[in-house]
């Protein structure tokens, strides 16, 4: 006969291989998928950051949760998120609204970024890493061409880099996340954008006294300089708008219905990835 000692080294033994057991059977478990209302926010708030939603068009709960192939919870829950981060607007009324980006507003967008990125400027000159610095380079160097050719569309996709890389490597979260809002908000003013082949060059030359202060290891030079650079890139966004005797409000853009915004091919070409279905 086996010993009570045996017994329970025995016993010790199976316990161990069935908690094995669970705990392999945990790890294989498949990871939730994404949230609908995270699917939902993400694929309206592309639409506003690319212009496929412009400002001015009207968020209509019933006609996105229809187009969208989803109940009106999400969509409720998505807009309020866009609302909070600045995107869209809700009036008592007419509901919300992808929001409209005047001249005044630019120019408060200009003085915190200055100001948020003129820090991430001289941190970055204290602790941006060598692979960090190799990149913002590269960016760099890729703007020469659309600088001298006035190719707008192609240096406004390596300037938004360009930031991107400096904030982001500042090794200050909160930050980097107040930052990203504000270039969210950017996108929603391009028609006021300063976009001569002058602005461009001028920009040109100032990300490389920017990135020659961060080379070099030097914070406050680093921190002037971007300071510098976004109060004179406002000064030029003031200037086209004086020069075009733009009302600062500017005028009213038609609505758009979002049903013409998001046609069936769109939604579906986006919607049968994440794992919407109809509910909520």
């Amino acid at each position: 006969m086996l010993s009570l000692s045996t017994h329970l080294a025995q016993i010790s033994v199976l316990a161990f291989r069935l908690l094995c057991e669970v705990l392999v059977l945990n790890l294989l478990r498949p990871v939730p998928s994404i949230r609908v209302v995270d699917a939902v926010h993400q694929r309206i708030r592309q639409a506003i950051l690319t212009g496929e939603l412009p400002p001015g068009t009207r968020l209509s709960v019933p006609d996105l949760a229809r187009r969208l192939d989803v109940s009106r919870s999400p969509i409720r829950e998505a807009v309020l998120h866009l609302v909070a981060e600045g995107l869209a607007v809700e009036h008592s009324r007419r509901g919300a609204e992808v929001a409209r980006v005047n001249l005044s507003d630019l120019l408060e967008i200009y003085a915190v970024r200055a100001a948020l990125e003129g820090l991430a400027a001289q941190l970055c000159a204290e602790s941006m890493s060598a692979a960090d610095l190799t990149a913002l380079r590269g960016v760099l160097d890729a703007q020469g061409a659309p600088a001298v050719s006035g190719d707008v569309a192609g240096y406004r996709e390596l300037d938004l880099r360009f930031h991107q890389i400096i904030v982001q490597s500042c090794g200050n979260s909160r930050l980097a996340k107040s930052a990203e809002q504000l270039t969210a908000e950017l996108s929603l003013a391009t028609r006021l954008m300063a976009d001569s082949a002058e602005h461009l060059r001028a920009s040109h030359t100032e990300h490389r006294r920017i990135v020659a202060a961060l080379i070099e290891r030097r914070p406050d030079e680093a921190e002037r300089a971007m300071r510098e650079h976004l109060a004179r890139v406002s000064g030029a966004v003031q200037a086209k708008v004086a020069a075009q005797s733009q009302v600062l409000s500017g005028p009213e853009p038609p609505q758009t219905a979002p049903q013409t915004i998001f046609s069936n091919s769109t939604a579906n070409s986006i919607l049968d990835h994440s794992p919407l279905g109809g509910t909520s």
